[in-house]
């Protein structure tokens, strides 16, 4: 029986450090001081469509949820009490 229980707890210890472990993501990408202007251009460019594409992704759920929600309500409310 001893060694079912040691098991257990190594499992449960294990699954106990992959939840705490967390990812390494880069915060930022950093630029060489070096830089000449037309990369400096090319990517202020970019991080503006890339703004611009998730402002419109926002809106399009936004607007998603507030339709979805409007028919859930509509439907509950012309719902029939029998």
């Amino acid at each position: 029986m001893v060694p079912i229980r040691i098991r257990e707890r190594e499992r449960i210890h294990n699954i106990r450090l992959k939840r705490k472990k967390l990812e390494d993501i880069p915060e930022e990408t950093e630029l060489p001081i070096d830089t000449n202007p037309a990369e400096l251009e090319e990517a202020s460019l970019h991080l503006e469509t890339d703004l611009e594409i998730l402002s419109r992704a926002m809106d399009m759920g936004l607007w998603a949820l507030c339709l979805g929600f409007g028919y859930i309500l509509s439907r509950a409310h012309f719902r029939p009490l029998s």
